[in-house]
């Protein structure tokens, strides 16, 4: 069923609204600092600041005030606002001086409250956790004068699981709302040259604080830093307190130095590290501990800290956490703290226990995250560590003969739908009811080859057969999945290592196609068959290519292609009529901290090939996979590419967990009509024909699925693949 009027549109049981915002603030998970305001005139978000002025004669305690009171001259504001969207624990602070001629002005030098500080008139800090902080601002003037102020900044989460920010004494005027705007704002460009881009990410990590020896050699490690797909980065590290010493290369991002030698007892060494990108630069800094050397001191302990591993709940189920594993080589017992940096708040007794406790939240939309941060010390040396909990809907799922019962109901896609591999249960004989349907509806079946079985292809074989003897529209036809450069090649070896494994897995690739292309042609003699291989499809996550610029970049990206041209050569000799399609190969898709788009590097673009592919990983955000799939279209169009194949998930996916982090979320029961309006979207005629509006659906020419079709970690696949049929067909029903 389709429509020349309307586009199939269903109303889930639950109203939410599907935007680009989804993508930058969604529900749940981003309605924090940072992400709260009205976009301006000029597209830019409207930050929440808080203003709170503070007067201080110089060189005299402050009188802290309400704003607009007229106290003895000069006046100092701070305000707070955020480091950038959707970073909750991000704050940019603001000095704003009145009273006072700019240009006696030597320095101004914060102290953020949790040991680490800055320089600047605004200064950008990233806070680990929620909490109090005393946040003291020193305004160093040319008379050797220092106007300081005191306010106590306060991150924590809201009975909606926001984090939100104050600063006391309570400011006279705020606008601190955190509710994202109405309307949809433009994810910023993927070209961090373009100056309008307002969103673009650089970020500065100077590592860890150390506690080191006197005369150790000392490694500042930057590798953390990060910032856009384009553009190299560049590092700068200058000493900010201490006694002098001499880094063996401040433009290194892991610059090595000597501790001091004589040290009485212990100093303190704090560093600067700027990160500069494309005109724009970050900054961080870090601290390290000089103990003397005496062999008669007692040598701090080594603590370590286990939060217990990652683990899968329902909503409403008692989580427990346990810090049992963590150990010190101290004689003093170990002291816990537990601290939430993610997701809604959740209730815990005690958070200074070993062991704490938790009620599941509920969930509405979107895949829930509950984060927890451990800190574990003793005798003053820390350690820290991060646990994910995982929370899905309680509800009941379909059973096996409710869902073929389903899909006995439907007609076919009216595109092929590959997969990767079904799951070997349904590759049995005789044929499994469920595998037909399938393959009935998909117009495909795929074949594993990462572990041969030739009753698979000969299952396969049967199955397309059958389909094709009572649904021949559109033939039902296999695909092959390999991986290459993960069977035989070491795991560990550079792209340029073209020596004997670099043979061997060229040779194992030639020799497994072989043997594949035979089991279906004696499948075919057998069967009295003409099933075709339709479609090689090759997941190649093996390799990261540099940017133009990196030592080595040129030679490492070369070999890239090589590898990657040697198995297309391979797959385009024996199946010449087939697809061979590439998993993200000219993929832009959302990058970790869901702020921006990110170029996917698994590829040059120079390698050979006939397509692009993308991922819809984020099915509980339709309009954002649209947005993906737009801008995969483009950039196909720069590469003269007609086709661009969507990798769609169902009831699995990405969530955000953290800062700059995400998890892969399983047995995830969304609601289903995200993935009904998915369906309609990739493959109801109406959206191809209204490309402006929503995208060019027909360079969808076809689709994949993960993970595996009716995996049993994902007892909802079945239920939310019938939706998609369902949307696919405008069916408005949901199962």
């Amino acid at each position: 069923m389709s429509r020349n009027t309307m586009p199939p549109v269903y109303h889930a049981r639950r109203r939410y609204r599907l935007s680009v915002w989804s993508l930058l603030c969604a529900p749940g998970l981003t309605a924090v600092i940072g992400c709260g305001g009205t976009p301006s005139d000029d597209g830019q978000t409207d930050r929440p600041t808080l203003n709170q002025n503070i007067t201080a004669a110089a060189g005299e305690d402050p009188i802290i005030g309400p704003a607009g009171v007229d106290e003895t001259p000069p006046n100092v504001a701070i305000s707070a606002g955020p480091g950038f969207c959707c970073n909750p624990l991000s704050i940019e602070l603001d000095a704003q001086v009145t009273g006072v001629d700019s240009a006696n002005i030597v320095k101004y030098s914060w102290e953020f409250g949790d040991d680490r500080v800055g320089e600047g008139p605004v200064a950008n800090h990233t806070y680990q956790w929620a909490g109090d902080y005393e946040i003291t601002l020193k305004i160093h003037l040319n008379d050797g004068s220092i106007l300081t102020a005191t306010q106590t900044l306060s991150l924590g989460f809201d009975d909606q699981g926001v984090v939100a920010i104050s600063i006391s004494p309570p400011p006279a005027t705020s606008d601190s709302s955190n509710e994202p705007s109405a309307d949809p704002i433009d994810i910023v460009d993927d070209d961090p040259s373009d100056s309008s881009t307002s969103s673009y990410q650089l970020f500065a990590e100077a590592g860890p604080r150390q506690s080191v020896v006197a005369g150790d050699d000392v490694v500042l490690d930057g590798s953390g830093s990060g910032g856009s797909e384009d553009g190299v980065l560049v590092f700068a590290w200058t000493q900010a307190d201490g006694p002098d010493v001499d880094l063996n290369d401040s433009s290194s991002a892991m610059p090595v130095f000597e501790a001091p030698e004589e040290v009485d007892e212990p100093v303190l060494l704090v560093f600067r590290l700027d990160v500069s990108q494309n005109d724009l630069v970050a900054s961080d800094l870090v601290e390290i501990l000089v103990n003397p050397r005496d062999d008669n001191v007692e040598p701090l302990p080594v603590v370590t800290a286990d939060a217990g591993p990652d683990q899968p709940v329902r909503s409403g189920a008692s989580v427990t956490l346990s810090a049992a594993e963590s150990f010190g080589t101290g004689s003093d017992p170990l002291a816990y703290h537990w601290t939430q940096t993610w997701g809604p708040a959740v209730a815990v007794a005690d958070p200074y226990a070993e062991v704490i406790s938790f009620t599941a939240p509920e969930i509405e939309l979107e895949p829930l995250v509950v984060s927890f941060q451990l800190v574990v010390t003793q005798e003053e040396v820390s350690a820290t560590d991060e646990v994910f909990v995982t929370v899905t809907e309680d509800r009941a799922d379909p059973t096996e003969a409710q869902v073929l019962a389903w899909l006995q109901e439907l007609d076919p896609l009216p595109k092929v739908h590959y997969s990767y591999a079904v799951e070997p249960f349904l590759y049995r004989q005789p044929l499994n009811p469920l595998m037909y349907e399938f393959v009935r509806i998909t117009n495909a079946c795929s074949v594993r080859t990462r572990w041969p079985q030739e009753t698979d292809v000969y299952t396969a074989v049967e199955a397309c057969r059958q389909v094709n003897n009572t649904h021949p529209d559109i033939p039902a036809t296999i695909a092959l999945n390999f991986s290459p450069w993960h069977m035989v090649f070491p795991e560990d070896a550079p792209p340029t290592d073209m020596g004997p494994d670099h043979d061997a897995e060229i040779e194992f690739f030639r020799t497994t196609a072989e043997q594949f292309k035979q089991w279906v042609a004696d499948a075919n003699k057998a069967y009295g068959a003409s099933i075709e291989i339709s479609a090689i499809i090759l997941e190649s996550e093996r390799f990261f290519t540099k940017r133009e610029g990196d030592d080595g970049w040129q030679e490492w990206n070369e070999a890239i292609d090589v590898k990657h041209n040697a198995i297309y050569s391979i797959a385009r000799e024996l199946f010449p009529d087939a697809r061979i399609e590439r998993y993200l190969r000219g993929a832009i898709i959302p990058c970790e901290d869901h702020t921006t788009w990110c170029q996917e590097r698994f590829y040059t673009l120079n390698e050979m090939g006939d397509y692009f592919s993308t991922d819809f990983y984020l099915p509980w955000y339709v309009n954002t996979m649209v947005e993906s799939f737009r801008r995969n279209c483009l950039k196909a169009d720069d590469h003269g590419i007609s086709s661009v194949m969507p990798w769609v998930s169902l009831a699995a996916g990405w969530a955000r967990a953290g800062e700059r982090s995400r998890k892969w979320v399983v047995d995830h029961d969304y609601d289903t009509a995200l993935s009904w309006q998915l369906g309609a979207q990739i493959n109801d005629p109406y959206y191809a024909a209204h490309p402006e509006e929503y995208a060019p659906w027909d360079r969808a020419e076809v689709v994949c699925f993960y993970p595996t079709p009716f995996n049993a970690r994902i007892p909802s696949w079945g239920k939310h693949f019938v939706a998609y049929v369902r949307g696919a067909h405008g069916i408005e029903e949901l199962p």
